[in-house]
């Protein structure tokens, strides 16, 4: 019961609900969601540890790096979620420009991860 709870707090909050709209786009990691989300890097890693409490995020390491991704057992219920609002969320400003910056973002890393990252 605990994660339905969890869950519904992460939809509840506003970054938290971006967050989930850029992870069903791709796998990120935090450099990369911060500088989209024009959010401090301690206030993402705050969401991202509710995700992944509520198990709706997995991580994955490159020495010290983490990519974060969609927890492939709720992958399609968070995509039914944003269905769910008839794809409102998709629409909604600020929503439709972090899509637009994500993309500008991706251009300039290697395989999802910082150019930085060279391990």
């Amino acid at each position: 019961m605990d994660n339905v709870v969890l869950f519904g707090q992460c939809l509840g909050d506003p970054l938290t609900l971006r967050l989930l709209g850029l992870l069903r786009h791709s796998e990120l990691c935090i450099c990369a969601m911060q500088s989209v989300l024009r959010a401090d890097r301690s206030v993402v890693d705050l969401r991202l540890r509710k995700l992944r409490n509520a198990g709706l995020v997995k991580t994955r390491s490159r020495g010290q790096w983490f990519a974060y991704r969609l927890n492939t057992r709720y992958a399609e219920l968070i995509e039914k979620v944003f269905e769910a609002f008839d794809n409102t969320l998709d629409w909604d400003p600020d929503m439709a420009t972090d899509k637009n910056l994500l993309v500008n973002e991706m251009q300039k890393r290697i395989d999802g991860w910082c150019p930085s990252n060279k391990e």
